[in-house]
């Protein structure tokens, strides 16, 4: 009797315990957290200085590795509280690049390029008539397996990162990185040709750095046998937050019969077990799992997955809850001490390939990304979350999307010969890709003479692609009715010299830079050779609602580059000249250089009248004017300044 007294004891004060612990923490609490850390950074860019390592992202491109957790987090967040605008700012940067994952073509295979095929395939799956945002990613990853089986993998016992289907997933972060984009492939198409590849390179890596001592993952084979300075392993925390993280989606999408799923199972499990031995007295994880002493405090974004992850496991039933929610809370709860009060997330640690320092300054994309996963988990932990399908939650979010007005948007446009457009309530613009390379086309700087405040380039493409209407008809929006060629358009460049203009091909890469909406910033590189010499420019173009001219800052280099979130300062080109200018339309056209501008009055093909504009900023060395047909280019000469730069602004402005 007296057990059977103990035993009711207990569960009264287990009851009461659970109770407690929950009373503490409501669903409204953590939803108005999540949501206001989330409207923080959609309006803030979540990017610190970065220190001690070897590159900058001081402006984030939206298709690097950093951003995906973002992504997904966003997803996760709409999921949880049914509010579209979260799935929406998803859809805008989706449609943005194209739904194509990074340019980079010199690390093809590296998993960081893969990692926001998560969101992109999420979108696609909750709208599967929207093909245009699986396409990219299956391209790119049958490509990838289809060169892999012209290697002969026994004969190389060594991987590095870099540029062949040998050199892949060989640091642990690259679990989170590709594995669920393949899943996603897998499931969506139903060829297991993805899911073995997932499996073999996952295995690969596993093998290659997991430590069975301690249940978890070296970043890289560089750790394997190295101490810090109080003798210990040095087992990167965010490392293998990263690995948990990939594992939770990829077990959620994997079919329950499928005979590798156990082996992801397992290794959660595992894992997870020993992660949550490693939590401090503050809830939190320090950068070293190991070494706690090694570099002190709490750090965000590695304790947000395992957050996340803990919360996961417990929702899904790999971990028991009456074991782990007490801790999973108490995780919740030293998050929150690194929240600022606006909802920025701190004390994040920066990009690095090591354990490193951070402070409550720092911030990211991933951080911000992973303690959105984690309250999206806690709220379903706490029993909330709301129930709306993704398709509903996508078809909102695209609704929202296009009905938004006035807004500043770019799009690259892989189905239209791999275009770039750009606009704002005022203008719009396109350039030409590398689809066309070997057309007339160049460099020039196309218009679309939109008549109307709202957005129409997306609209345009899209009744295009349908038949519906084509843009080079005025249906009441205006149209594209300017003749570009091989000329400058309205603010096309060229290399000025011994009297000639040199101009580039098409963009050889586009890549669109983080900006809150209403503004939008992206690069174009472009490739010269003049007399044997090559040149390389970056394009940044700058434009926001309610602007006049768009700003441009050409950034030119001496060889041949791909930007990729640094300008290689140190390959600047000083005191090129270089040709900025405005082609006429017609023979009539009223041109006026004055003060190192150009203005051009002229009428389009539609007998629509345009004032075309040209304002350069420092560094003017003169006026040219080149026939080009029965008509004219009109030409600034500047000179790039001591940072290889030149700075000018394009505008027009119609009159039917």
């Amino acid at each position: 009797m007296r057990k059977l007294y103990l035993i009711i004891i207990s569960i009264f004060v287990a009851s009461l315990s659970f109770a407690t612990q929950t009373t503490q923490l409501t669903v409204s609490e953590v939803m108005a957290t999540l949501e206001k850390s989330a409207d923080y950074h959609m309006r803030n860019i979540a990017v610190s200085a970065l220190t001690n390592v070897n590159w900058d992202y001081s402006e984030m491109p939206t298709r690097v590795w950093h951003i995906s957790p973002y992504y997904d987090g966003m997803l996760a967040l709409a999921r949880v509280s049914g509010n579209p605008i979260y799935w929406k700012e998803v859809l805008r940067h989706g449609t943005s690049v194209g739904w194509t994952p990074n340019p980079n073509a010199k690390a093809f295979y590296h998993a960081d390029d893969h990692a926001v095929g998560h969101a992109w395939l999420d979108c696609y799956l909750a709208d599967k008539s929207r093909t245009e945002r699986l396409n990219p990613i299956k391209k790119l990853f049958d490509k990838i397996i289809n060169d892999t089986k012209t290697f002969d993998m026994s004969k190389f016992n060594i991987r590095r990162h870099g540029h062949t289907p040998l050199q892949t997933w060989t640091w642990c972060d690259a679990l989170f990185m590709a594995p669920p984009t393949l899943a996603r492939l897998y499931i969506i198409t139903g060829d297991k040709k993805y899911l073995d590849y997932m499996n073999q390179e996952f295995k690969w890596c596993y093998d290659t750095m997991f430590d069975k001592e301690e249940n978890l993952f070296y970043r890289d084979t560089r750790f394997i046998g190295k101490r810090t300075k109080n003798g210990k392993k040095i087992i990167w925390s965010r490392g293998d937050g990263w690995v948990v993280g990939g594992l939770t989606q990829v077990i959620s999408l994997l079919p329950k019969d499928e005979p590798s799923r156990k082996f992801y199972e397992d290794l959660f499990v595992a894992m997870m077990t020993k992660i949550v031995t490693l939590q401090g007295s503050d809830g939190l994880w320090t950068v070293n799992l190991i070494d706690a002493e090694d570099i002190k405090g709490g750090e965000t974004s590695g304790s947000a997955f395992f957050t996340y992850a803990l919360a996961w496991g417990i929702n899904n039933g790999y971990l028991e809850r009456e074991k782990y929610f007490s801790q999973t809370i108490k995780a919740w709860k030293g998050l929150l001490t690194r929240i600022n009060d606006n909802g920025k997330v701190g004390y994040v640690q920066p990009v690095g390939s090591k354990p490193n320092s951070f402070s409550k300054d720092t911030t990211h994309a991933y951080g911000v990304g992973a303690f959105l996963l984690a309250g999206s988990e806690i709220i379903k932990l706490l029993g909330g979350g709301a129930n709306v399908s993704d398709a509903e939650l996508a078809r909102r979010a695209q609704a929202i999307y296009d009905a938004e007005s006035p807004q500043a948007r770019v799009y690259i446009e892989p189905r239209r010969k791999d275009d770039v457009a750009w606009e704002n309530d005022k203008m719009a613009f396109r350039v030409y890709g590398p689809a066309l390379k070997d057309s007339i086309e160049n460099s020039g700087i196309d218009i679309w003479a939109k008549t109307v405040s709202y957005p129409v380039v997306n609209k345009w493409y899209e009744d295009n692609f349908a038949k519906r209407r084509s843009y080079h008809k005025d249906y009441g929006e205006g149209c594209d009715s300017y003749k570009v060629a091989d000329s400058v358009g309205l603010g096309g460049t060229g290399i000025w010299k011994n009297g000639k203009l040199y101009q580039s091909n098409v963009y050889a890469y586009a890549d669109v830079i983080w900006q809150a909406e209403g503004k939008i910033k992206f690069v174009l590189t472009y490739h010269y050779n003049v007399e044997g010499k090559d040149y390389t420019e970056y394009k940044v173009i700058s434009l926001k609602v309610g602007d006049d001219f768009c700003k441009v800052q050409s950034k030119f280099r001496s060889g041949k580059r791909t930007w990729n979130g640094k300008l290689y300062e140190k390959d600047t080109v000083k005191d090129l000249e270089v040709a900025v200018g405005i082609l006429a339309q017609s023979s009539n056209a009223n041109a006026t250089l004055a003060n190192g501008n150009i203005t051009v009055e002229d009428k389009m093909s539609g007998k629509t009248s345009i004032v075309q504009k040209v304002k350069t900023r420092g560094n003017f060395v003169g006026y040219k004017s080149l026939d080009f047909g029965k008509t004219k280019q009109h030409l600034a000469i500047l000179k790039t300044d001591e940072n290889g730069d030149i700075h000018y602004e394009i505008g027009y402005t119609l009159k039917k």
